[in-house]
């Protein structure tokens, strides 16, 4: 008796040893995930650690600096100057404000600005576990999913070129791998870390990619950074009455504004504001281009020319630099346009060649910031649909597509119109692999939101997936709670 129970003994010992041989630890059989961020998450700092340090951007800013020039510009338009007068006093604040933020002629940055950054894992940093929405929603919801000691958050300086801040990304994923002996890492693109990323396929390749989100992304560029550069800047009076009811308050001033400019469209108030503002901003941009405040300070930033489109690129590219001042500048900003704007399908095709689970996420039905003149399209209330969904049809703001409209592309057969008559995603770059959110605000992310959920399940998913393998994803999603909740669009 003692015998067999002294073989069932071992019998179990050798048992666990197998068992444990093959349960890895979290941290060893979990691949490692990568969040790449966009804009203004984090905020640049002048001086990062040392006397002086202040935020940047987003700037730190005191009330000083908004109402003394208001005050002095108002003074100055009704006592003879005119709306120049007034203009002059509010350029010299953005100045004041904004002047820290500036690149050289060469692309880099003036002053000693810099990124907060996270070389290791989130359990080395506890303020993440308190986020609630925006990137470090989706990095508390990937750290309760695969672990906090498995999850990494890229940080970089957006103003300079996406070649930088690619080869930074490089050695980021690189020293990843070698902390938890992986040969991979899972990548989310956010916003401008759409670019980044494409920038560091082009340069590094993929072999250290397992999968790739690009959400809400710069992958095809925006209309925002062109329109700026060329000038088309202004108030287009349907996104400002969609705009702002969209944007600020609860549900009940959100009526409010929404019935109160309603009232004033139909009475014929809307259309003279507009025109007002126009003018204002008409006077502003030419004291902005007359003092050298936009061309000496941003139009140097090469992360505002990696999202020009191609349309625009060489016209604002002869319009504000110069090919001796600015020569080393132009070398930056060519490459990324066309070897990688004007190359992003390829680049993805290359990647999804060598293994790497791809896969894009735009919402839509949100106005984008009204300030271009032109008709109003849909967005995510910052990046354009169209774009960030590598370009989708869709219909304009607040109308749908017309009874009689097909698909423009067979696509195998398959079905790439929505419900709502809104978007024909046949022609995007990738039909199959690009999910469309209804309502749901640019990288808006809530802390245990299902939009979280669906995020991190593209990004784990152990097969790539397509927009027709879930019933419960497929390629339309709409949410009436910032993304709280999302559910099939019908």
């Amino acid at each position: 008796m003692k015998k067999l129970l002294g073989v069932f003994l071992c019998v179990c010992l050798i048992l666990s040893f197998t068992v444990s041989a093959f349960a890895l630890p979290a941290e060893q059989g979990q691949t490692p995930f990568v969040l790449v961020s966009g804009v203004g998450y984090k905020p640049l700092v002048y001086n990062l650690g040392q006397e002086g340090e202040k935020n940047v951007f987003p700037p730190d800013i005191e009330a000083k600096q908004i109402i003394l020039p208001l005050f002095f510009g108002i003074f100055s338009a009704v006592s003879g100057q005119g709306l120049h007068g007034f203009t002059k006093h509010v350029t010299k604040a953005a100045d004041n404000i904004l002047r820290l933020a500036a690149c050289d002629e060469n692309g880099n940055s003036k002053y000693n600005v810099s990124p907060i950054t996270y070389p290791k894992s989130l359990d080395n940093y506890p303020e993440f576990s308190q986020a609630n929405q925006s990137e470090g929603g989706l990095l508390r919801s990937a750290c309760d999913k695969i672990g906090a000691e498995n999850v990494y958050y890229f940080n970089y300086d957006w103003r300079l070129s996406p070649i930088d801040n690619a080869a930074l990304l490089h050695d980021f994923i690189e020293g990843v791998k070698l902390e938890k002996s992986c040969d991979k890492v899972d990548l989310a693109a956010l916003s401008m870390g759409g670019i980044v990323t494409l920038t560091y396929f082009r340069i590094y390749g993929s072999d250290s990619v397992k999968s790739c989100l690009m959400l809400g992304s710069t992958y095809a560029g925006s209309d925002l950074a062109g329109g700026a550069l060329m000038g088309r800047l202004g108030i287009n009076k349907a996104s400002l009455l969609n705009y702002l009811p969209q944007n600020f308050g609860g549900e009940d001033l959100k009526l409010f504004l929404r019935s109160f400019f309603f009232v004033l469209d139909f009475l014929g108030i809307a259309d003279p504001v507009v025109k007002g503002l126009n003018t204002l901003i008409d006077a502003l941009i030419f004291d902005l281009e007359e003092s050298g405040f936009l061309r000496d300070n941003f139009f140097t930033m090469p992360g505002l020319w990696a999202t020009v489109r191609q349309e625009d690129y060489e016209d604002a590219k002869a319009l504000h630099l110069d090919k001796d001042n600015h020569a080393k500048l132009i070398e930056k900003i060519d490459f990324v346009q066309y070897e990688v704007h004007q190359k992003r399908k390829a680049l993805i095709e290359s990647a999804k060649a060598n293994g790497v689970k791809v896969y894009f996420v735009a919402n839509y039905n949100l106005a984008p910031p009204p300030i271009s003149p032109e008709a109003a399209v849909h967005s995510d209330a910052t990046i354009e649909t169209v774009y960030a969904g590598g370009g989708a049809t869709l219909a304009p703001l607040g109308q749908v597509l017309p009874a009689d409209y097909k698909q423009k592309n067979v696509c195998q057969g398959h079905n790439h119109l929505s419900s709502d008559r809104i978007i024909d995603a046949s022609t995007a770059d990738f039909p199959d692999l690009v999910w469309f959110v209804k309502n749901v605000w640019h990288v808006r992310c809530f802390y245990g939101s299902e939009y979280n959920e669906f995020l991190l399940w593209l990004i784990h998913s152990p097969e790539q997936v397509t927009v027709f393998d879930s019933d419960d994803y497929p390629q339309f999603l709409v949410s009436f709670d910032d993304g709280m909740t999302i559910a099939p669009l019908i």
